[in-house]
């Protein structure tokens, strides 16, 4: 069942346009992420269901109930924010409690749902602590206590761990899990971040220059993305411009520059809808992972110098520098060891080729 309905959402700022016609529907108890690059417009559209922000154009609907044009405090919605906005005069309690007592809950209840609060994310017996007392693990687990204590419909995150480190950013990215799944509320998550969004998602909307690339599960963006600005932006992509010379019912030759490479059509990652015809302008791109680098140049392949190695523990990633530009190859069975300055060549199979047309070719 549909939670929270987004419809044809717009934002104009003047003449910019933050979000344009902006589309999905969240089901009840999802993880969902809008990804994309800074400036997508993807806080923009977690502003505008909070209520912070009045559309343009469009409609939000939550439960059934078009909430487009109601303030933020009648909302069934709470927002988690990348500063947390916590209140350093209240205790932790407090903080928690807050919204409790807005709605007059009785003060015995509020007491009984801190305790269980503090006990859900692990801070038991931290009711009476200074806000300042606490690390910044510590703040964002108060946070998001006071962001589910009032079991609003929709939890609204806008990159709350930006501003934590790796590591602790990974320890809180499982606890956003286990709590999500342990209270059932549905999780709007805004991020940049790749890492996390593909860590903690249940579906992920990609958003590009306000605008709605594509919507899907983890796996499904990350192994079928249906264009090259999504597939670059879920991970690193090894990418050369080529040209369509030779087509027939089984096989396609590329051509590029002095290099011809012929797949099975069969086997070739093409996005649904782009029909390949002679001479049309792509993009060849294949993921680091699944580029294989040899030590001594192949003719037919592209050839290049180990500019960089780095050894990662169980992967050991090479930057190639070509006359292509940079390739980035990662070994994660390690069965290669290349010394930096060696010549090398690189190749990779049609199976892991993804075929993206050049626009206004």
């Amino acid at each position: 069942m549909s939670i929270l309905t987004i419809d044809d959402l717009r934002k104009e700022f003047g003449s910019l346009v933050a979000v344009d016609g902006a589309n999905f529907e969240i089901e009840e108890g999802e993880f969902v992420s809008i990804l994309g690059p800074s400036g997508s417009g993807k806080s923009t559209i977690l502003r505008m269901i909070a209520g912070f922000e009045n559309p343009s154009a469009g409609t939000i609907t939550l439960s059934g109930e078009d909430i487009t044009d109601q303030p933020p405090f009648e909302r069934d919605t709470n927002m988690v924010f990348q500063h947390l906005a916590l209140f350093p005069h209240l205790t932790v309690g407090e903080n928690i409690e807050y919204g409790l007592k807005q709605r007059d809950v009785d003060k015995a209840e509020r007491k009984e749902s801190v305790e269980e609060m503090l006990e859900m994310v692990q801070l038991g017996g931290y009711a009476d602590r200074d806000i300042s007392e606490l690390s910044g693990g510590e703040q964002q687990r108060v946070a998001l206590a006071r962001a589910i204590v009032n079991e609003p419909e929709v939890v609204l995150f806008d990159e709350p761990l930006a501003s934590l480190d790796r590591k602790l950013r990974q320890h809180m990215q499982f606890e956003l899990q286990r709590i999500q799944e342990e209270t059932g509320i549905t999780f709007l998550y805004v991020t940049h971040d790749q890492e996390i969004a593909l860590s903690i998602s249940d579906r992920m909307v990609i958003l590009n220059d306000g605008v709605i690339e594509q919507i899907g599960s983890v796996e499904e963006l990350y192994d079928s993305p249906t264009s090259e600005f999504v597939a670059d932006f879920l991970g690193d992509l090894n990418s050369i411009s080529a040209r369509v010379s030779a087509l027939t019912e089984d096989q396609v030759t590329f051509t590029a520059r002095d290099l011809d490479f012929t797949y099975s059509r069969s086997e070739l990652q093409i996005p649904g809808g782009i029909s390949l015809q002679k001479d049309d302008q792509v993009d060849l791109c294949v993921r680091p992972y699944d580029t294989r680098v040899q030590r001594e140049a192949v003719d037919g392949s592209i050839t290049g110098t180990i500019q960089n190695r780095m050894y990662r523990g169980n992967e050991t990633a090479y930057v190639v520098d070509t006359s292509w530009g940079e390739f980035l190859v990662i070994d994660e069975e390690q069965t290669t060891d290349i010394d930096i300055d060696t010549t090398v060549s690189m190749d990779w199979d049609g199976s892991n080729t993804f075929v993206y047309a050049v626009e206004g070719s």
